[in-house]
């Protein structure tokens, strides 16, 4: 009887238990599906990056086609050659012969 008694107890409290978390998690629903806080998330997360808005590698072709156009419309062939190893090479190499040309038309200009 005594083990009976403690049982009921035990499952009332634990129905208990079980309303009071329904209550909160409707009342949390109820929160989260009301236009305020569909507001509150629009301002908040606005500001998050869904994806990549390109990746490196689509970088590098961009910068490849400018310089290779700039190439053909001015008739450089470091420049077309410079398209070329950007499409290659890491932007490391390409750094370095940017600041090369630099020197070079700075010296060419002198």
């Amino acid at each position: 009887k005594e083990k009976c008694q403690l049982t009921d107890q035990e499952y009332e409290q634990r129905t208990a238990t079980r309303q009071e978390e329904i209550s909160a998690v409707s009342e949390a629903l109820s929160f989260l599906t009301s236009d305020e806080a569909h507001d509150l998330f629009s301002r908040t997360f606005n500001f998050v990056q869904i994806r990549e808005a390109s990746t490196e590698t689509d970088r590098r072709e961009s910068a490849a086609k400018v310089l290779e156009a700039i190439g053909h419309k001015v008739a450089s062939a470091e420049l077309v050659n410079m398209a070329t190893t950007v499409r290659r090479d890491a932007f490391v190499k390409v750094k370095k012969a940017i600041d090369d040309m630099i020197a070079k038309l700075l010296q060419d200009k002198e």
